[in-house]
């Protein structure tokens, strides 16, 4: 049996660029009962609030996908030196298969494509926080920094 978690009981880290997404995903919780949320300019200021407190779950703005990933990556593999484990939700403007790729590779619970409903996106937490996504070990984690030789054409 699943227990419907109300969302003033959680605590929700929002991760965007973007000082207007940040603000009406904000507004969106508020009016969904969720009254702690902190918001994160960057993926610095995202990696010190990890550091400072316990969040339920981050709202990650897939947009600035580079950093997000490196984000994601640092998170899960354990190199942020904080809790592997939050539940991640990626939002995006667009709608397309790479994303549900990027998600199952960053172990993100799911991308939603924009615009999205304060329902929408009240269910999406819920859901996310109450079945989170099994994680794989640290080590399964690992950037590639260097290309192998093959695919500098160097062989």
């Amino acid at each position: 049996m699943i227990v419907q978690r109300d969302l003033q009981d959680l605590s929700i880290l929002v991760v965007s660029e973007r000082e207007l997404l940040r603000r009406t995903l904000v507004c969106m919780l508020k009016g969904e009962g969720c009254f702690r949320t902190l918001e994160a300019g960057s993926v610095q200021s995202a990696l010190n609030a990890l550091h400072r407190d316990h969040y339920h779950l981050m709202l990650c703005d897939q947009d600035f996908q580079s950093d997000v990933t490196d984000l994601m990556y640092q998170i899960r593999s354990g190199r942020a030196g904080c809790i592997r484990d939050i539940p991640a939700i990626f939002l995006s403007h667009r709608e397309e298969s790479g994303m549900a790729d990027l998600a199952s590779v960053l172990q993100v619970h799911t991308c939603l494509a924009r615009p999205i409903s304060s329902s929408q996106l009240r269910s999406t937490v819920i859901e996310a926080v109450q079945n989170p996504v099994a994680l794989r070990e640290p080590s399964a984690y690992r950037v590639v920094v260097e290309p192998p030789l093959f695919l500098r054409g160097e062989l």
